[in-house]
């Protein structure tokens, strides 16, 4: 279940604390909100034990790769957890290179929010994930996330009709930024260019993360697709309009993605 909107600014779980707690400031990056499709009542289907086990897994692999970057040091991430919301913050040090410092926390957002939907699907129960990535400022202190970029996020991570984890008009501006500086087939791999549905009817033109590996060839990519789409065909709601909207956009944007980059011998 999504969190209030006081409670988004506050992890009951986080990754990165040590390192971050001792010296609360103002930093500079993208925020990832993501929250699971479907997620209110799958205790009933699949059982509190086996949730709540897929949930711990997701948490423990997100840790797991976040302590592995935050040692090395180029990379700084962060998350919270907050039963089926992940919130994820990305930043890297201070390098010579001004425009790639602040359009690479987009990429690497993108990258990690990718990771996480497909490890979502390995296993039952299956969950896709929508939400959003914004970029700008905020402020973190042990489980308290504040600022300008985790605000946008929280204001829009709901709003797709689908399974999209889409660029914000801020982090939107910083990749058309990345692009016109350096343009380059190899962006086809993280971030696909779609016009994302939205509720009220609207639609907006952006760029969403790719579920695919970018190693994974043609019949991997299928399969991701065909376990991302399962996911809305379960559960007393499978057959209701919104939810079979939800799976019609989802379908079209895999339809999209499943081709983009992909790499013939």
């Amino acid at each position: 279940m999504p969190p209030r909107d006081e409670e988004r600014k506050h992890g009951a779980m986080s990754a990165g604390d040590e390192a971050l707690a001792t010296s609360p400031t103002v930093r500079t990056g993208a925020v990832v909100v993501l929250d699971a499709l479907g997620f209110k009542g799958i205790w009933k289907r699949a059982g509190n034990k086996a949730v709540l086990r897929k949930l711990t897994t997701l948490r423990d692999r997100a840790v797991a790769h976040i302590d592995r970057y935050n040692k090395v040091g180029l990379v700084t991430f962060h998350a919270a957890f907050f039963s089926d919301t992940i919130i994820i913050t990305v930043e890297i040090a201070a390098i010579p290179n001004e425009i790639v410092r602040r359009t690479a926390p987009v990429a690497i957002a993108a990258e990690r929010a990718s990771a996480i939907i497909e490890e979502a699907l390995e296993q039952a129960p299956r969950l896709s994930y929508r939400g959003c990535i914004a970029a700008g400022t905020f402020e973190i202190d042990g489980q308290f996330i504040v600022g300008e970029a985790i605000d946008e996020a929280a204001e829009h991570y709901e709003l797709a009709e689908g399974a999209f984890v889409w660029l914000t008009p801020s982090a939107k501006a910083l990749w058309e930024e990345a692009l016109a500086d350096e343009p380059s087939d190899e962006t086809d791999d993280i971030l696909v260019p779609h016009s994302v549905p939205l509720k009220g009817g609207q639609a907006y033109d952006t760029y969403v993360a790719s579920p695919f590996d970018p190693t994974d060839m043609l019949p991997e990519r299928g399969d991701l697709a065909t376990r991302l789409l399962s996911t809305f065909d379960s559960g007393p709601m499978a057959k209701a309009l919104r939810v079979q909207v939800k799976r019609q956009n989802t379908a079209a944007f895999l339809k999209r993605a499943t081709l983009r980059g992909l790499k013939f011998p």
